[in-house]
């Protein structure tokens, strides 16, 4: 039996990364985070996200920095920070000195020089800094541009296609009456991106243009170095000037409170296994606890191979009662391939469940075109019955946005999800919930009123679709690409949670999560994963976030209810309504415990189930014995639920309502 270490269950691995330093300049507190600032905060409220050093590579990973010689002196108003900083990956070889200070004014500089210590290709080497989307969103800013002229602005209420700001300098916003953050840089020209185009919540600021041609070859030896400072100024007076800070209550750390509804929950789906095993009768028996709504697979015309994966996904789709959804790339016209396309129809047509909707994308198109609409309308004409067309990205929201769809003559819209379009760390997956709920009310402007099929929704990237040269080989001892060790983990059954929250509270039709089985899928197969030393789980075990997506699959057409968390970045909620009772799912997105009150339910009594480390075993090993046994009461009060939560926590709130909360 596979022997874990319980803080493997929080994110997959052993390894424990170290707590961020809280730091304070003057008014302003901040976290250092493994060489970067984090949450720059006035009186409690976010200013900036994030300031850090990014080195990309050619196809645009981000290559990993690892840090020696850090020294942190840590003042009541003040402090200072160095390191060294080291990026060795592939061909990358570049190393940097960092000096960070803040002062008791409100003034913090961020210096970087560095060099690179092997030749190689780059798409970035410098500083990037985030703006969050609260406090910041259709607010107003001023850029000041490089040759000193200064543009009176605003950040973008939809998100834009392309960037919004150029050639910076310096960008500046409010952040209370009378008084505004400026950023100012140093070493490089500068602009602005809308990061929520890869469901990011921020605006980024980055070094070198991308209107300057890339890759470029960095020689041994040269040298790079660059600033950011941040300080307060004092600034005109905005008629809608942000809260100044979040709302507290209490000794809890955070608050969830329910609100109005918000829709019906989204139908709820699965990928089917990229692995290519088909189901056992074990696996088709936990799956269908999950009473998946469709299958989605994703198959190339002209692969010789995609009529039996189209007739698997239909076979399996029918052992679990689902429908499927078929994402269908076309050949470049003219390039003969009528024989693999005629195969394929023949599978579709012999499927025995129903085709839900039908995606149509074309070889060498980032988002469906009108031709492209119109040869799979003359395609699904030969299935004999009304098909459903879709269209859309294959990949991000940007892709979309930037080649807008022929919303006219499709039914269904698409664009997937993965939060690692820019950075990997768990911290940052979390941060970046609220840009899924940014993206569906943009997708809204785009495509009006027709349904939003989001998906697949994964944890990694399932393809890179800028990728400008061969990838580097990875070594054999590192998962592919596509898999992160997270997916067995805690922390991912809590942001799954908060994804659900994010799209099902936004109304998108329809969310396809993931796979059914594997290290991409929400359970391991029965003979394994072929590398337990790295992805840790065992035989035939679910995945915490198994137990996430079985407690919304028992509760389908819900009525969606809204929920706050006064402590978003810290805390997320999913709400359900059926007749007189509330399912609320609460999670901690931290890898600390964390105290939550949830408000609103006027003191109603119910039962609760907690999914954390001390049940996670059981639940992975067991989920019919553990989704079996009897719940806890919930702890009765006077009005209020207090829950203690341990980190990556998720717990399930069955609760009766009242007459007089209904």
């Amino acid at each position: 039996m596979l022997l874990r270490q319980p803080i493997t269950l929080h994110t997959g691995t052993p390894e424990v990364r170290p707590d961020p330093v809280p730091l304070r300049a003057g008014p302003l507190t901040v976290l250092f985070d493994e060489g970067d600032l984090r949450c720059v905060s006035l009186d409690g409220r976010e200013l900036l996200r994030r300031v850090y050093v990014a080195v990309r590579d050619r196809n645009w990973d981000t290559a990993a920095a690892a840090l020696t010689d850090v020294q942190v002196i840590a003042g009541a108003d003040h402090f200072r920070v160095t390191y060294r900083a080291q990026h060795r990956d592939g061909d990358i070889a570049f190393a940097w000195d960092a000096e960070i200070t803040g002062d008791a004014d409100g003034r913090f500089r961020f210096t970087m020089s560095g060099e690179a210590l092997a030749s190689f290709l780059r798409n970035r080497i410098g500083f990037c800094v985030l703006h969050p989307l609260e406090g910041c969103v259709g607010r107003a800013c001023r850029v000041e541009h490089t040759d000193g002229s200064v543009t009176e602005g605003e950040f973008p209420r939809f998100i834009s296609p392309h960037q919004p700001f150029f050639d910076i300098r310096a960008v500046s916003h409010p952040v209370r009456n009378g008084m505004w953050m400026q950023v100012r840089f140093e070493g490089d020209v500068f602009e602005m991106e809308d990061h929520r185009n890869w469901t990011d919540a921020s605006f980024k600021t980055y070094c070198t243009p991308l209107r300057l041609p890339f890759p470029v070859r960095v020689e041994a030896g040269e040298r790079v170095a660059q600033a950011v400072t941040v300080e307060l100024c004092p600034g005109p007076t905005s008629e809608d000037e942000p809260v100044s800070a979040r709302p507290t209550r209490g000794e809890t750390d955070a608050w969830i409170r329910i609100g109005e509804p918000a829709g019906v929950l989204p139908r709820i789906g699965l990928g089917i296994a990229s692995h290519g095993g088909p189901l056992s009768e074990t696996e088709i028996e936990r799956l269908q606890v999950l009473r998946p709504d469709h299958l989605r697979v994703e198959l190339e015309a002209v692969d010789p191979s995609a009529p039996a994966r189209l007739a698997q996904a239909g076979r399996e789709a029918a052992a679990l009662g689902a429908e499927v959804q078929l994402c269908l790339t076309l050949p470049r016209e003219g390039t003969g391939q009528d024989g693999a396309l005629s195969a394929l129809l023949t599978a579709a047509r012999a499927l025995p469940v129903p085709i839900q909707v039908c995606f149509a994308f074309a070889e060498g198109e980032n988002s469906t075109s009108a031709a492209t609409a119109q040869r799979m309308r003359n395609w699904l004409a030969g299935m004999g019955r009304p098909i459903p067309l879709g269209g859309g990205a294959r990949a991000y929201f940007a892709e979309l946005n930037r080649g807008r769809p022929p919303s006219g003559e499709l039914h269904v819209v698409t664009y997937s999800i993965n939060p690692q379009a820019h950075s990997c760390d768990t911290r940052t997956l979390m941060e970046n919930l609220a840009g899924q709920t940014a993206v569906v009310e943009s997708a809204r402007q785009i495509c009006g009123d027709l349904p939003l099929a989001v998906g697949p929704v994964t944890l990694r990237p399932r393809f890179n679709p800028h990728l400008a040269a061969p990838a580097v080989p990875r070594p054999g001892d590192t998962l592919p690409f596509e898999v992160d060790e997270r997916q067995m983990s805690l922390a991912a059954a809590a942001w799954t949670v908060g994804s659900l929250a994010a799209l099902a509270v936004a109304g998108v039709s329809a969310v396809t999560y993931y796979e059914t089985t594997g290290w991409r899928g929400v359970m391991e197969r029965e003979h394994g994963c072929p590398h337990p030393d790295r992805f840790q789980s065992g035989p035939g075990e679910v995945f915490p976030l198994y137990h996430v997506l079985a407690d919304v699959g028992e509760w389908p057409g819900a009525e969606v209810l809204r929920t706050t968390s006064t402590e978003p970045l810290r805390a997320a909620a999913l709400a359900l309504r059926r007749d007189n009772c509330l399912r609320i799912l609460v999670a901690n997105l931290l890898g600390s415990p964390l105290t939550v009150t949830v408000a609103g339910v006027n003191g109603a009594r119910g039962v609760m189930r907690s999914l954390d480390v001390t049940t996670t075993m059981e639940a992975m090993r067991d989920p019919v014995a553990f989704r079996a046994r009897e719940p806890a009461a919930i702890p009765p009060g006077p009005e209020d639920i207090v829950l203690s939560l341990l980190p990556y926590a998720v717990v399930r709130l069955d609760i009766r309502l009242h007459a007089s909360a209904e």
